[in-house]
């Protein structure tokens, strides 16, 4: 019996828990051979308004964004725009991705040693962009991440540290990040 490749799984959960309806005659699609599913979350995935699903996967040198109308799935590599910390450091944990109100997607994720740095990478058109949102140079940032855009199109993160249970919330407001402690 030949067993599934981790990444043609992780479309099937996707699909799953993006609601697609169960069927008989689903077939296994492998999305991308790199993917490492070592670190994901299953948050990392969204329908648009048009029933595509769109989704962040870890691959070995980067995270893709993948999309899938049904028929056809596309996938990228995340080139991060960012180095973080003292340098570019691998991805910690992936948060949730969110489409703005023009369908561009944008996922959190925390970076940098021992997952540091909370950061957000967006695309916008075609060219992706990343950011750090706050470095507070603790470890776990991020472990759980929540994201979405306000009725302004800005970007609000909630997000946890693992180490002492401190729920916080950033916002942007166009220029800048601001955080708090919730």
């Amino acid at each position: 019996m030949r067993m599934p490749s981790a990444a043609a799984a992780f479309l099937v959960l996707g699909l799953l828990a993006a609601g697609a309806p169960a069927r008989a005659d689903w077939s296994q699609r492998t999305i991308l051979p790199s993917a490492s599913l070592d670190n994901y979350s299953t948050d990392a995935l969204v329908r648009d308004s048009n029933g595509v699903i769109n989704l962040i996967v870890r691959g070995s040198a980067y995270p893709y964004y993948v999309r899938f109308d049904g028929v056809t799935v596309t996938s990228e590599p995340v080139v991060l725009s960012a180095t973080f910390g003292s340098g570019q450091f691998g991805i910690s944990m992936l948060g949730t991705v969110a489409l703005d109100r023009d369908g561009n997607p944008a996922f959190a994720f925390s970076v940098g040693p021992y997952g540091s740095t909370v950061a957000l990478a967006r695309r916008f058109g075609v060219t992706w962009s990343s950011e750090t949102v706050v470095n507070e140079g603790t470890t776990n940032l991020g472990q759980s991440m929540r994201l979405a855009f306000d009725s302004q199109n800005q970007p609000r993160i909630l997000y946890s540290r693992s180490s002492n249970c401190v729920l916080k919330y950033a916002s942007f407001d166009g220029v800048s990040w601001s955080t708090e402690t919730i």
